[in-house]
């Protein structure tokens, strides 16, 4: 992240937590103001078969670094591979292991003030490398259980997260800041829970000697229940929660609440065919793959027909899809598409909460670069992972 002058209140925010002094609140224009872009392609990775380093059992997160450098998380390799702004492959960091520079269960990454910061959700931990590669630190999150996937830069030298399990039977879901240094969290935010999953575990005889495994078995809320959405750039955190197009806008100084007349749709069969068939692709290519050491079994045709007949839908389809923070400090806000999981309009916000218009339908990227450049991930219709880099220019 650049640094800027608007990073002296950093310094503030670590120490204080967000207060509003009396939330503001501003409604969007209603009608959208067309905008377009041009989408140029720079380089494609991913293979089934050829050099190792393009073999991604899957993509789990991007990120870029201030060369333009991409980070490509595979969670089932345990690392992460680095390539340049040609696609060319730089370095391989990180591998199974409780050692440092070493993961167990790799959930996210970002690049923060000068290093890539990797989040460890089997062990709450956080393992930060310099920009040539080298080890910088490994510390522990303190005062929470391990981290969700939901997690942003937002300020030099901290992230923004919420946890997905575990903490949400109050009716609301704690924002907090993570000390990528010292790893000291504390409470930024507090929204509505919109409805979470819920674990509980139970135990199973494994083997004839009595061993035992631990089953995590998920109450979840119906498909198509949002949960809790994040972007953030230069000190400033964007939080989306509930199916209404409402984004809460966090700064040391108070919050703002950014509103447009956009309502949620009601889900139609078609949304729920879409849900379906995600499922199943979901299930059926999970099944086999390695995570963490672990093993998961692959399901049979009955048991995977007997998981898409229990689905259950909510009523509604959010308003907002996605939101993401490019390096020129727009949010980005994917809205929802003519069918669930589709492409949908997306509006650019600036930081100061301004509209300044909507693009075409089209797919979110997944991380933002410098000079326009952004990271979509894909697989394709046999299953192998693909990393597609492109330029954004205006038009």
């Amino acid at each position: 992240m650049r640094c800027r002058p608007e990073h002296l209140l950093s310094a503030l925010a670590v120490l204080l937590p967000f207060r509003a002094t009396g939330q503001q609140s501003i409604v969007l224009p209603a009608d959208d103001r067309p905008l377009s872009v041009s989408l140029e392609d720079v380089f494609r990775i991913g293979q089934a078969e050829g050099e190792a380093w393009q073999e991604f059992a899957r993509v789990d997160d991007l990120a870029f670094d201030d060369s333009g450098n991409l980070y490509v998380l595979d969670l089932a390799s345990t690392h992460v591979v680095v390539v340049t702004p040609q696609g060319a492959h730089l370095r391989t960091l990180g591998k199974r292991g409780g050692g440092p520079g070493e993961f167990r269960i790799p959930s996210w990454i970002e690049w923060n003030n000068g290093s890539l910061v990797v989040g460890d959700a089997a062990a709450s931990m956080l393992t930060r490398f310099g920009p040539n590669g080298q080890l910088a630190g490994t510390q522990p999150l303190t005062d929470v259980p391990p981290l969700s996937r939901s997690v942003v830069s937002y300020r030099d030298g901290g992230i923004a997260f919420y946890r997905s399990f575990g903490s949400r039977t109050t009716g609301t879901v704690p924002i907090y800041d993570g000390d990528v240094v010292t790893g000291r969290t504390r409470v930024l935010f507090e929204v509505p829970d919109p409805g979470s999953p819920q674990a509980s575990w139970s135990t199973t005889s494994s083997s004839p000697s009595g061993g035992g495994t631990n089953v995590v078995r998920l109450t979840r809320p119906p498909v198509f229940t949002p949960d809790v959405r994040l972007a953030g750039a230069r000190d400033t955190l964007f939080v989306v929660s509930g199916v209404e197009y409402r984004i809460d806008v966090v700064r040391p100084a108070g919050t703002v609440q950014l509103t447009r007349a956009i309502p949620p749709r009601p889900v139609r069969e078609a949304d729920r065919d879409a849900a379906r068939d995600r499922t199943r692709k979901t299930i059926e290519n999970r099944g086999g793959a390695s995570i963490g050491g672990f093993t998961i079994q692959k399901p049979s045709r009955e048991e995977v027909n007997n998981a898409i007949a229990r689905i259950e839908f909510a009523e509604q389809l959010p308003a907002i899809v996605a939101v993401r923070a490019d390096r020129e400090g727009r949010i980005w806000v994917q809205r929802q598409g003519e069918v669930a999981y589709g492409e949908g309009p997306i509006d650019l916000i600036s930081l100061s909460g301004a509209y300044l218009g909507t693009l075409p339908a089209m797919k979110l990227p997944l991380a933002f670069g410098p000079d326009g450049l952004a990271a979509w991930s894909e697989v394709d219709d046999v299953g192998v992972p693909h990393v597609i880099v492109r330029r954004i220019r205006p038009r």
